[in-house]
């Protein structure tokens, strides 16, 4: 057999076998402009599986539910469907990131890696235009059809709240590139709720940065609605009373946080959060306060605040965390000169503070005193606090009802 024929045999079988594996057999995938003269249902009824359909001027579904074929695209060419249902088969949606649906819901299967919030209706880095709409809408499809919220690079501004309930996963690019700018209005930026949810890749920002509402709240202690086996990873936090409050039933990781110009950076209360790979600076009150018990700490880098950490109740960890620079001289140096220049209030750590019996294991820890501020560690009412392997522990100042264990070589007074 020569070269030629080799090759027009292969071509042969080559194509016989895509002819098999196509979702339309061995039929032409058939292509069909979309009417907004015509009943949208006949339209679609009379297409075969795996159609193409092309939107290409604005189409009223009139309230409709829309069934499409197994393995049918929806390509949009400058036009946008509004007022229905549509629910896929295996279907999929070629679009850029522009408005394609009004008032219209997704449902059945969908094969989409993520719905982008510019298909509902966001536009980025337009402070007068008002996301949370749009964004919540995408969310709340994603949910509908096992699929995230994708934000694009750029700022999207919100004057709601964007609210994550159970299985909403919302994804940016990454923390420099993707922001949720939210207006005072809005009290809280992102609410995390229920179960399975993610938020990743994203910076949430108070819109004037004058330290009001929260950046990310998760779970409600009123309502006892907690957020169970959920996941933050790669996120920032700038501005807002609080960055991160973790109010209620958090029981899964926090990986990648980034806290900054906060009042409180990490706020815990009735939860046992897992934080990993933190960095926390410049909170105008204290980086981590921990009013439950159970907060493990590792890897992280907590400086420049007024305050670095408050822990109180049992079972706290902090594990290879770094310390430097926590003293109210930091952010206003006449506020920290009082007792002849020594801030007493446990600049960089302070265990106990709520008078909770206390106890609290840290392995691994490097703490940096500021100059001329004495006692920056202090520890009241702690019946039970382990240092293993740490540097620079001096300036330790202990009160009341304190058991300290040091071990390791771990450096004190």
């Amino acid at each position: 057999m020569t070269d030629m024929k080799k090759k027009r045999y292969l071509s042969i079988i080559f194509l016989f076998i895509i002819l098999l594996v196509s979702p339309v057999g061995s039929a032409a995938r058939s292509r069909v402009v979309l009417s907004n003269t015509k009943s949208i249902k006949s339209q679609v009824l009379s297409s075969d599986k795996g159609a193409l359909y092309i939107v290409s001027e604005n189409i009223d579904l009139k309230r409709q539910t829309v069934s499409l074929p197994q393995g049918s695209i929806l390509q949009f060419e400058g036009g946008m469907l509004s007022n229905g249902e549509l629910v896929g088969n295996n279907s999929t949606i070629v679009a850029g990131r522009y408005e394609i649906f009004k008032s219209v819901s997704l449902s059945g299967n969908w094969a989409l890696d993520g719905v982008p919030v510019e298909w509902f209706g966001a536009v980025a880095n337009d402070s007068k235009e008002d996301c949370s709409r749009a964004i919540n809408q995408a969310i709340v499809i994603g949910i509908k059809i096992n699929t995230p919220a994708l934000l694009a690079s750029g700022t999207y501004y919100t004057k709601n709240t964007i609210a994550l309930p159970e299985k909403g996963t919302l994804v940016g690019l990454s923390p420099s590139l993707t922001t949720i700018c939210y207006y005072a209005s809005a009290s809280v930026g992102v609410y995390m709720h229920g179960e399975y949810g993610c938020i990743r890749n994203i910076c949430v920002q108070e819109y004037r940065m004058e330290r009001k509402g929260i950046c990310i709240k998760v779970g409600d202690s009123n309502s006892k609605v907690g957020f169970r086996r959920g996941y933050i990873e790669d996120v920032k936090v700038i501005g807002g009373n609080r960055g991160l409050d973790l109010e209620y039933q958090w029981c899964n990781k926090i990986n990648g946080i980034n806290c900054r110009q906060n009042n409180i950076g990490i706020y815990a209360n009735e939860t046992t959060p897992y934080i990993e790979n933190a960095v926390i600076e410049s909170s105008h009150q204290y980086g981590v306060y921990s009013v439950g018990s159970g907060i493990k700490l590792y890897n992280a880098i907590i400086e420049g605040n007024k305050i670095g950490c408050i822990l109180n109740g049992k079972n706290n960890v902090l594990n290879n965390c770094y310390f430097e620079g926590n003293s109210a001289s930091y952010l206003d140096k006449k506020a920290a000169k009082k007792k002849n220049g020594t801030d007493v209030e446990g600049g960089n750590l302070y265990v106990g503070e709520e008078n909770q019996v206390t106890s609290l294991l840290m392995i691994g820890c490097r703490i940096i005193n500021m100059p001329k501020y004495n006692n920056t560690i202090r520890i009241d009412k702690c019946d039970n606090f382990t240092v293993i392997g740490c540097e620079s522990m001096s300036c330790l100042e202990t009160t009341r009802n304190c058991k300290i264990n040091v071990a390791d070589n771990s450096v004190r007074k």
